[in-house]
C-alpha cells in the first residue's frame, strides 16, 4: 500500500509539474501584458461612452414621453425606450464582466440552477466539434470554392445557349415590337454571362491563391505537433494515472492475498466474505482509476478529455444498466452462489473438468488431457451447471496410449487427446482425427484394463447326451491351452464354454475369453482365434459340426 501511495504521488506530481510548465510557457511576455493591459483600458473607455450616451437617449425618449404625443408615437417611443434599456443592460453586464472577471449569469439567487442535459451535452461536446472545423477548415474552403467555379461554369454554357437562341430569333423577326423585346432579353441575358465570368475569375483567383499558399504537410505536422503538445500530452499523463492506480491496486491486492494465504495454509477455497471483498476490490480499482485519470484532465484544465470522459463514464453506466441481469449472474458465480461452484465438476462444451478456480478468468482441468489446463473468462460459464465430484471420478473413457473400439467398429491405439481434439491409430498405421465431442459420442470401448471377447458354436444334435457336461468342459480346457500357445499364459485370464440354446438345426455354444491389457492390441486376432481353436477341438474329439438344412415337402 505504502508503494501504491508513492506511485500515485510521483504521477500526480509529474502531472502538477508539467501544468504549471505550461502555463510559465503560455505566459506572455512583458511586452505582451503592457499591449493588453492598454486594450483593455480602451475598450473599458468604449463601454463608459457607450454606457452614457444610451443614458443620454434614453433621458431623450422619457422628456418625448412627457411631451404628450398621439398614441402612435407613445407606442414608438415606449418600444424604443424599452430597446435602450435592454441595450444598457448588455452594456453593463459586459462593463462588469470586463472588470471582474466574471460573468452576472454565475451568480444564483437561490442557490438552484436550471438544468438541461441537450445544453450540457452541447457544451461538452462543442470544443470537440470547434476543434474538428479548425483543423478542416482549410480543406472545406477549398471545396467550397470548387464546388462555385463549376456551377457559375455550368451558368455561363447556359448564358450562351440561351444568348445564341435568342440572336437566332431576332435575325428571323421583322416585326418592330418582338424585336425589341427581344432584344431587352439579350441585353439581360448578356448581363447573366458577364456576371457569371466575372464570378468565374473571382473564384479561380481565390481557389488558386488557396491553394498556392497552403502547405500541406507543415499544416499536418503543425497540427500532430500541436496536439502532442497538448492534448497528447494530457492523454498521455492521464492514461499513465489509469494504469498506475489499477496496477498498483492490482499489485497491493495480490500481495495481501499471498499474504492472507500464507496465514490459513489448510483453507484451500476462498469464503463468501473473502469473494465478496475481492469483487468489490476489483471494480474499486477499476473506479478509482478512472477517478484517478479525470482529476488529472482537471489539473490540466483540458475540458474536452475532461468531457469525453464523463461520456465515457456514461456509456459504462448505461452499458451496466442494459446488462444488468446478465452482470448478476456474473457476480453470483464470482461470489460461488451459482449454479458452477469452485471444487465442482462441470461437463464445459462436452468435456468434464474440474472447476480449479473460480474467478473473473476462472481456471479449468481435466488431468487425462494434454493441455488440460486452461482460463477462461467466467461469462463462458452462464447457462452451465456443476456438481461435487465423486469418489474415484473418470475424467475422461482413456488416456494416451490405450485400445479403444468405438461403436461404429473402428479401431486403433489413443495417441493423443486435448480439450479439441483425439488421435486414434488404428493398425495399419493411420492417424484418425476426432473432434471430442465427436469421440465421445462413439461410446469408446477401452480395451486396455482388460477385455473379454466371445464366439458362438454350433454342434450338431447326435451328441446331444454330452452337449452340456462333457463338451462344454473338454472345448474350455483346449481352447485355453491354445491361447496360452498363441498369446501366451500371462495374457489369458480366463476361458469359458456356456451352452445358449437349442436351434433348428444345431447345439448353440458361446465360447468366450477374458483376456489381461496386455493383449489389448491383438483383441481382433484373439476373436478370430476363438472360432478356430473351437473347430480344431470338435476335429480332435469327433464332434460334427452340422450346416443349415432345407426340407421341401410335397402336398
Amino acid at each position: 500500500m505504502r508503494l501504491l501511495l508513492i506511485l500515485c504521488a510521483m504521477c500526480l506530481w509529474c502531472a502538477a509539474a508539467a501544468a504549471q510548465q505550461n502555463r510559465q510557457d503560455s505566459s506572455p511576455a512583458s511586452q505582451d501584458t503592457l499591449n493588453q493591459q492598454a486594450a483593455l483600458q480602451d475598450t473599458l473607455a468604449n463601454l463608459i461612452e457607450a454606457e452614457e450616451e444610451l443614458r443620454t437617449e434614453m433621458t431623450a425618449i422619457r422628456v418625448q414621453l412627457r411631451s404628450g404625443q398621439d398614441d402612435i408615437d407613445t407606442q414608438d417611443l415606449e418600444a424604443e425606450l424599452a430597446a435602450k434599456r435592454l441595450e444598457l443592460r448588455g452594456v453593463n453586464a459586459r462593463l462588469e464582466e470586463l472588470v471582474t472577471g466574471i460573468s452576472p449569469d454565475e451568480l444564483t439567487v437561490d442557490g438552484r440552477t436550471e438544468f438541461n442535459l441537450e445544453t450540457e451535452l452541447q457544451q461538452l461536446v462543442e470544443p470537440f466539434v470547434s476543434m474538428m472545423k479548425s483543423a478542416t477548415e482549410d480543406a472545406r474552403q477549398i471545396e467550397r470554392l470548387r464546388r462555385l467555379q463549376q456551377t457559375t461554369e455550368l451558368n455561363i454554357i447556359i448564358a450562351r445557349r440561351a444568348i445564341g437562341e435568342i440572336e437566332t430569333l431576332i435575325t428571323q423577326t421583322s416585326a418592330p415590337v418582338p424585336r425589341a423585346r427581344l432584344e431587352t432579353l439579350l441585353k439581360t441575358w448578356q448581363e447573366r454571362l458577364e456576371t457569371a465570368r466575372d464570378l468565374s475569375v473571382s473564384t479561380q483567383r481565390q481557389l488558386d491563391a488557396t491553394l498556392k499558399h497552403q502547405d500541406q504537410a507543415s499544416a499536418s505536422g503543425k497540427a500532430i505537433g500541436e496536439f502532442v503538445r497538448t492534448r497528447g500530452r494530457n492523454l498521455f499523463f492521464g492514461i499513465s494515472a489509469f494504469l498506475v492506480v489499477f496496477i498498483g491496486l492490482r499489485f497491493s491486492n495480490s500481495g495481501l492475498t499471498t499474504a492472507i494465504k500464507k496465514v490459513r495454509r489448510k483453507q484451500r477455497q476462498r469464503n463468501f466474505l473473502q469473494r465478496f471483498a475481492g469483487l468489490i476490490f476489483n471494480v474499486g480499482s477499476i473506479i478509482f482509476a478512472f477517478v484517478a485519470m479525470l482529476l488529472v484532465f482537471d489539473l490540466f484544465n483540458d475540458w474536452l478529455l475532461f468531457g469525453l470522459g464523463l461520456l465515457a463514464l456514461a456509456a459504462g453506466l448505461w452499458y451496466v444498466l442494459k446488462a444488468l441481469p446478465s452482470l448478476m449472474q456474473q457476480a453470483a458465480l464470482l461470489l460461488n452462489l451459482g449454479a458452477v461452484q469452485e471444487g465442482e465438476r462441470v461437463v464445459f462444451k462436452g468435456v468434464p473438468f474440474l472447476v480449479q478456480k473460480l474467478d473473473f478468468y476462472t481456471h479449468l482441468v481435466n488431468p487425462k488431457m494434454r493441455g488440460g489446463h486452461f482460463v477462461i473468462p467466467i461469462v463462458e460459464l452462464q447457462g452451465y451447471h456443476s456438481r461435487p465430484v465423486a469418489e474415484d471420478e473418470v475424467w475422461f473413457p482413456c488416456t494416451e496410449g490405450d485400445v479403444v473400439i468405438l461403436s461404429d467398429e473402428r479401431w486403433g491405439r489413443v495417441i493423443f487427446i486435448s480439450p479439441e481434439t483425439v488421435v486414434m491409430q488404428d493398425d495399419g498405421g493411420s492417424d484418425n482425427t476426432f473432434e471430442i465431442a465427436d469421440f465421445l459420442s462413439l461410446s469408446p470401448r477401452n480395451m486396455s484394463n482388460g477385455y473379454r471377447t466371445e464366439s458362438e458354436f454350433g454342434i450338431d444334435y447326435k451328441h446331444q447326451a454330452i452337449a452340456t457336461t462333457d463338451i462344454p468342459r473338454i472345448m474350455a480346457a483346449e481352447v485355453r491351452k491354445d491361447l496360452e500357445a498363441r498369446f501366451g499364459a500371462e495374457k489369458v485370464r480366463n476361458v469359458a464354454v456356456e451352452f445358449m440354446t437349442a436351434g433348428d438345426s444345431a447345439l448353440i455354444y458361446e465360447v468366450e475369453a477374458d483376456m489381461t491389457s496386455a493383449a489389448d492390441w491383438e483383441w481382433e486376432e484373439v476373436k478370430f482365434a476363438l472360432a478356430k481353436f473351437a473347430t480344431d477341438s470338435c476335429t480332435r474329439n469327433g464332434w460334427t459340426i452340422p450346416f443349415p438344412q432345407l426340407t421341401v415337402s410335397r402336398a
